[in-house]
């Protein structure tokens, strides 16, 4: 499944990130500015985040998984294997 085109900016700007950098933290606002539009209510779940969500195919897609920090309404992103190579393999 390819990202949708709503975070293509988030998309980009995690591919963007050096590749010796294995994470990166954006709080909701820094995160609205870079995708040019408010997250939606249900950014405030984890699942979005992590679970079943498209919204979660796109950072997946760019290499990283992410996890939601409740307390300081922020994401933390960390590189894994990206999902468009996960799914070359299989």
């Amino acid at each position: 499944m390819a990202p949708a085109r709503k975070y293509l900016p988030l998309d980009r700007y995690l591919e963007a990130l050096p590749p010796e950098e294995q994470g990166v933290r954006l709080t909701f606002e820094q995160l609205e500015q870079l995708i040019g539009h408010a997250l939606p209510p249900s950014a405030g779940l984890s699942y979005f985040w992590s679970g079943s969500s498209v919204a979660r195919w796109n950072w997946e897609w760019s290499g990283f998984k992410a996890r939601l920090d409740h307390r300081g309404r922020a994401v933390e992103f960390t590189r894994r294997a990206p999902a468009r190579e996960a799914s070359a393999v299989s």
